[in-house]
């Protein structure tokens, strides 16, 4: 529901803004993206002096999927910036799209270096950063979102297995008509 997605978010940026660190801002990211936003799939690759956040977008790159993807890109340089206190001009944009016409604008939004035309969509920071002291961490408050966090997550899952039951169920009868007494029956024996 939007409610729980909504809830998750703002338990994400709690636990996100609370950590120690920007590793362990990064730790909660990985482990609750689902909560956050399922247009797009993060991943995170320590390169040795640098650290790379890819994210492929799920969605068409169409003019909606570009925007969800800018702001993608601008909510995780909040997310360091927040965490680190300050601007962070040493940050590398890859971005995995061909220069929009807006393109000359990006500069004064993402306070790093920008290149467009990518296989994927990538910020790259210094790894140095990543065990920078978060000015604004609080312990007890970090452990409450992260709980809460795994709360809306486990609620998700029966959600997510009847979305799939369904689309499988559908996927496997094309063309067929149904209605709820079939589709109870049908899957009495799956749930």
């Amino acid at each position: 529901s939007v409610d729980s997605m909504l809830s998750g978010s703002i338990q994400l940026g709690v636990a996100m803004s609370t950590g120690a660190n920007l590793r362990e801002c990064f730790k909660a990211i990985a482990r609750f993206q689902s909560l956050r936003a399922q247009f797009v799939r993060v991943s995170y690759h320590d390169e040795g002096e640098h650290f790379r956040i890819a994210m492929q977008l799920q969605v068409p790159l169409d003019e909606v999927g570009l925007f969800l993807i800018e702001a993608m890109v601008a909510s995780t340089q909040w997310a360091i910036e927040f965490v680190l206190g300050r601007p962070v001009p040493e940050a590398e944009y890859r971005l995995g799209y061909p220069a929009p016409a807006h393109a000359v604008r990006y500069g004064e939004y993402l306070h790093g270096r920008c290149s467009f035309g990518h296989d994927t969509t990538a910020l790259v920071i210094p790894s140095s950063l990543l065990s920078v002291n978060n000015p604004f961490s609080d312990p007890e408050a970090c452990q409450q979102a992260w709980q809460q966090c795994e709360r809306l997550e486990a609620a998700m899952r029966p959600r997510e297995r009847w979305q799939a039951r369904i689309s499988s169920l559908l996927q496997q009868h094309p063309g067929q008509l149904w209605t709820l007494l079939y589709l109870s029956v049908s899957n009495r024996g799956a749930a």
